[in-house]
């Protein structure tokens, strides 16, 4: 016997199966699985190559940026009779469409809403017959009904593959708590805060002298809010949202000061570059006020009132008040306190105009800036 008279191996169905599994990674429980009962009639696996051809006068040539995102797309129909699994060709539609689309869309929005990770709800794709198993992501579920077959409900999915690795998941970025998120915020404000202090020792000689004092009055001015703002922080103090707003319009203002001075000097390209330092030094605590270091709620413990005033206790289980003898609401209402900075209403519109300028499109003159900068200066108190 030759070799060409061996007999394939089986393709049918209940050996070679096709199947959909349904998988939430973040509660470990089985995953739902379906098998198709009927083998779909088309299936198109496409793996492409990530290139670019460009032609030109000369020739052509491609930039080839190894393989791509491969694509299923199966159809068929899911039969019409009833068979061993009791279930005729309706409900398998039904069941498959659940499978494919409702239930993985529902499951990532119940992960979503408990606080865990989306992407550990998975639908897998495994293909015995043409020895493939991977991640999709189904594109749509289309139903078709044609009066040439009335009794069959044929189907078309299209499938996107994300991962060949059944069982895992893209980790990245790692999602962090908000303490670590703030403790990492923390190291990179106070690297920014020393970088302000270096790269202003480093361009004083270089800069206007119109300019100077104000800038260098500035910086000073703004690394003391910066670090009001860490020290408060890492002893886990409420901050103050009026505290974060000001630290958050001077550093803004502080990025806009320095690309402005290198938009509108002349200035050597050494010293240039630690000018764009300064500026992204300011930008990257703008960046950590909004995103890493987060306002603190202080909730006040009114648990005191229960027995300050008439009748107030007698359910029953509350013991006297503290404040029985005296106006409660002079005691436990917070007062107004001392803020970490103040501000003048000429500082306030200063600080204003500064945050707001455009240094590229409309950048302000070197008296314009340096009169704005006074202004804050001038009329901004700092606590020590």
């Amino acid at each position: 016997m030759s070799l060409f008279d061996s007999t394939p191996s089986s393709q049918k169905a209940d050996v070679k199966p096709i199947s959909f599994l349904l998988a939430d990674l973040n509660t470990g429980t089985n995953p739902t699985e379906l098998t198709l009962y009927v083998r779909p009639e088309e299936l198109t696996h496409t793996s492409p190559a990530r290139q670019s051809v460009q032609q030109t006068l000369g020739g052509a040539w491609g930039d080839v940026f190894g393989a791509g995102v491969d694509t299923i797309n199966i159809s068929g129909n899911t039969g019409w009779r009833q068979g061993a699994d009791a279930k005729d060709g309706v409900q398998r539609f039904l069941d498959l469409k659940s499978t494919v689309l409702d239930q993985w869309i529902v499951q990532r929005a119940a992960a979503y809403k408990l606080g865990r990770d989306p992407s550990k709800v998975q639908l897998w794709f495994v293909d015995t017959l043409d020895q493939f198993a991977g991640v999709v992501i189904p594109g749509q579920v289309v139903l078709r009904r044609s009066k040439s077959r009335p009794l069959l409900l044929q189907y078309q999915i299209p499938l996107t593959v994300v991962s060949d690795k059944i069982g895992s998941y893209d980790s990245s970025p790692a999602i962090l708590s908000a303490d670590e998120k703030q403790s990492l915020g923390l190291t990179s404000l106070l690297d920014s805060i020393n970088s302000i202090t270096k790269f202003m020792k480093g361009i004083s000689s270089w800069i206007n002298s119109t300019i100077l004092a104000p800038v260098q009055a500035f910086t000073a001015a703004t690394t003391k809010v910066f670090n009001a703002v860490k020290a408060a922080v890492s002893a886990t103090l409420g901050i103050g949202k009026s505290l974060m707003n000001v630290a958050s319009s001077l550093a803004l203002a502080g990025a806009n000061i320095f690309n402005t001075i290198s938009a509108v000097m002349q200035l050597p390209g050494q010293i240039m570059a630690q000018v764009m330092a300064l500026s992204s030094a300011y930008t990257n605590v703008f960046c950590l006020l909004k995103n890493a270091i987060s306002v603190k709620n202080m909730y006040q413990d009114y648990s005191p009132l229960f027995g300050a005033s008439n009748c107030s206790s007698t359910s029953g289980g509350s013991p006297l008040s503290v404040y029985r003898d005296v106006n409660p609401f002079y005691k436990v209402v917070p007062g107004a306190g001392t803020s970490a900075v103040t501000l003048t209403t000429s500082a306030q519109s200063s600080l204003a105009s500064l945050s707001k300028t455009d240094p590229v499109l409309a950048p302000m003159s070197a008296t314009e800036l340096a009169a704005h900068v006074s202004a804050v200066n001038d009329g901004m108190a700092v606590a020590a």
